[in-house]
């Protein structure tokens, strides 16, 4: 059996990106002298692919033919076509499987613990199985407010042809955001922004905090980041003036969250105005999830100091990226007739 790449259909991320940057990078000893990666820039790597990257990626659900226990549907060691299925009652999600030993060549390995009594695994490479990141799941039903579930999200899978060998990474006809290229490839980039050249200068730099930066930014590595982290430091509070909270609500819900942060820097007035505890309000708390205690008069969990920090984190601008192409699976699928 060759090897397969296999990308989420909801995020289009690849989930294999934190552990094979360890893979390779993780021992100094395992590291090829010709790598195109100077000691910082592994560093720096290193740091990026933590252990949150990794439990994170390798979080992961499987929509298609699974029994109550989580038995694949198998038979002659194959699943069955999906003609066979009646999905009402055949497809399930079984969460929390992992890549396992056999991720290369398509296969996720049962949960934990179904896997400590049943060697049972999954092919997710093609056929009547799904996979998708257990993150992403979630912000499907958010996003979607639970118009767009696993079913239909699996229905509109195999009508484009996912039971095939060689159907597309990604659905077509959705718009994945910065991530378009890298999920065409068999082999996605770790750094997509970067040309060997350019971190061959970076390595010149020798500060690692600051190369990190660069890696998610300039580098894309948000692209493949958890969009669940938005507790990075950030700057002092500011707020928004004179206008009616009621036509600032009207102004800002339409709004790009980084013109909204320009139109709360042309005010610095105190922070704890009508206004300033109106605005976060227009944003939808789950889009970008609160991990730490907001002040007081934020009932909704978010305020200016986070919508800050959410726009200048990594983890978060990607989280924002797969909101939308969320949106616009459901757009497909409504178009489908799904």
């Amino acid at each position: 059996m060759g090897m397969f790449t296999v990308y989420c259909v909801i995020s289009g991320c690849m989930p294999g990106i934190a552990r094979n940057i360890l893979d390779l990078y993780g021992d100094d000893d395992d590291i090829d002298e010709d790598s195109d990666y100077g000691p910082v820039v592994i560093s720096a790597l290193r740091a990026l692919a933590d252990q949150h990257e990794l439990s994170s990626q390798n979080d992961l659900c499987v929509i298609g033919a699974i029994h109550p226990s989580g038995q694949p549907y198998i038979e002659d060691f194959t699943e069955p076509p999906v003609s066979d299925l009646n999905p009402d009652e055949d497809i399930r999600v079984l969460p929390h499987c992992v890549m396992g030993d056999s991720w290369d060549v398509g296969f996720l390995a049962a949960p934990p613990p179904i896997n400590l009594k049943q060697d049972w695994s999954y092919n997710v490479a093609y056929g009547c199985n799904l996979m998708v990141q257990t993150y992403a799941l979630d912000i499907l039903a958010l996003a979607t407010h639970g118009r767009m579930t696993p079913l239909r999200l699996w229905r509109l899978a195999m009508q484009q042809g996912y039971e095939e060998v060689s159907h597309p990474y990604c659905l077509e006809g959705v718009d994945y955001g910065a991530i378009a290229g890298q999920c065409e490839q068999q082999f996605p980039d770790d750094l997509p922004g970067f040309e060997t050249t350019q971190l061959m200068e970076l390595e010149k730099n020798g500060d690692i905090e600051v190369l990190k930066q660069r890696l998610v930014d300039d580098g894309l590595f948000w692209l493949w980041m958890a969009p669940d982290r938005a507790n990075t430091p950030c700057g002092s509070r500011s707020a928004i003036e004179s206008l009616p909270p009621d036509v600032l609500m009207h102004i800002v819900s339409s709004l790009l969250p980084e013109s909204v942060l320009i139109l709360a820097n042309a005010s610095r007035k105190d922070d704890e105005s009508e206004s300033s505890t109106t605005v976060p309000q227009a944003y939808p708390a789950s889009q970008w999830p609160a991990q730490t205690p907001m002040r007081t008069g934020f009932p909704v969990g978010l305020d200016w100091e986070y919508i800050r920090r959410c726009v200048r984190s990594g983890s978060m601008r990607n989280r924002k990226r797969i909101w939308h192409v969320v949106l616009d699976i459901e757009r497909v699928a409504d178009r489908a007739g799904l």
